[in-house]
């Protein structure tokens, strides 16, 4: 693809990639066929191919940053374009310089920004968090609100179809008969901020299976915000001063750990990005990786160890685009769980997406909400007991509503140890 983009709007180097990624576009659609919205509503400028051209004619001058923030805006950043793209476009990369430069300038219409602003604030307000889950865990338990799709919270599952012996609280059977007696390290555990209070169950349920392990679960005394919501709504410079300070607290705590785990997957994504996004230039600074083992899914930590004993349920895994496409863990779930005896009745692996994708189900309810829908009648399809995903805001979304309730595999795999 031929450029010519305007040297004014970004800084030199900046510029340069952002050149180098138009030019590697070569416009041959494979990524349109995994986009969800462009598969959603057939329009092009929804589409992957669409929006880089949309991006192209903006940083040449040809088209406004506040035409084209609409469609930007639609997009999930799923990142399954870049999966399926022989060219190696790197789209999301290129998103979010555009969404840097619009959030600095100000582009896009006064109603989108203060709805940017406005979620942005709200999500930060962690007191408000509490209160607000708080709130919403005692009004899913009134008879007439268990299963409302406008409640933007989790369900409770007592009385799912699962039997309740299955489903009882494990605080205590979960952690007998441990496979180690002796210490085999600590693990750091990340709580991450929306899990922390829309389903803190994860991080313990994580906590109980590594005790089964011989591990030793350890927490920071305060532990920041990765980042990742201000820096893909274009805020680059609060987001990028929430990965900075949570950089520092894992060095200021002067441990060494076997590993850092992070059950969050959008927080997981943002973490593998730590060294690139603190040291944009690769090695120009002192900066050294907070721990020797590095931050991981706990799927793969786990499915390093010895398989536990499971009462077997059947089981539909949503694998959440930022598990699939960011970290590349497709179907590493569903095998995981698979091997220690669920029964699998179904996966996406990958493909397509719930809608939830970080603000997207606040910021564009509609489309989330056919995404979810179409989601969960692919998981539900073969009724399963329960469907499990490996991401908080995946969680929240898709148990709004549907008939089978939704869960971290964590909590499950927890929940069914023998």
């Amino acid at each position: 693809m031929q450029t010519s983009l305007d040297p004014t709007l970004l800084h030199p180097e900046t510029l340069t990639e952002v050149d180098r990624i138009l030019r590697s576009c070569v416009h041959c659609g494979f990524c349109t066929s995994g986009c969800p919205t462009y598969q959603l509503l057939g329009d092009e400028s929804d589409s992957p191919r669409g929006r880089i051209y949309l991006m192209k004619q903006a940083f040449e001058g040809d088209a406004s940053f506040d035409a084209i923030a609409p469609h930007l805006d639609r997009c999930l950043t799923c990142r399954n374009c870049e999966t399926n793209c022989p060219s190696g476009v790197d789209y999301s990369r290129l998103l979010d310089i555009t969404k840097g430069l619009m959030f600095e300038q100000a582009k896009g219409s006064l109603w989108r920004r203060l709805r940017y602003a406005g979620v942005k604030w709200l999500l930060r307000q962690r007191w408000l968090m509490r209160i607000g889950f708080g709130i919403g865990r005692a009004l899913r338990s009134l008879p007439g609100l268990k299963n409302v799709g406008w409640l933007p919270f989790p369900r409770s599952h007592a009385l799912s179809r699962v039997a309740q012996t299955d489903f009882s609280d494990r605080e205590q059977s979960s952690t007998h008969r441990p496979i180690s007696k002796r210490t085999q390290g600590k693990v750091l555990l990340l709580r991450g901020c929306l899990q922390h209070y829309a389903t803190p169950g994860t991080v313990q349920a994580l906590e109980r299976i590594l005790k089964r392990y011989g591990y030793e679960a350890t927490y920071l005394d305060t532990e920041a915000c990765c980042g990742a919501l201000p820096y893909h709504m274009g805020d680059h410079d609060t987001g990028l001063r929430d990965l900075s300070e949570l950089d520092r607290q894992l060095k200021a705590s002067g441990q060494e750990w076997v590993a850092v785990l992070s059950s969050a997957s959008g927080c997981a994504a943002m973490l593998k990005q730590m060294d690139a996004l603190l040291d944009p230039l690769g090695g120009t600074s002192t900066r050294q990786p907070p721990t020797t083992a590095g931050i991981l899914d706990p799927v793969t930590f786990l499915a390093q160890l010895p398989p536990l004993p499971v009462k077997s349920i059947k089981v539909a895994v949503h694998q959440p685009c930022t598990q699939s496409h960011a970290l590349k863990l497709t179907g590493q779930v569903a095998q995981y769980l698979g091997a220690l005896g669920f029964e699998i009745t179904g996966s996406n692996q990958g493909e397509g997406c719930c809608g939830s994708a970080g603000t997207y189900s606040l910021l564009e309810s509609r489309l989330a909400a056919s995404l979810r829908d179409q989601m969960l009648g692919q998981l539900e399809r073969a009724a399963p007991d329960v469907i499990v995903t490996a991401n908080v805001g995946c969680q929240v979304h898709l148990d709004a509503v549907g008939k089978t309730p939704v869960m971290h595999w964590l909590e499950l795999l927890d929940r069914q140890l023998i």
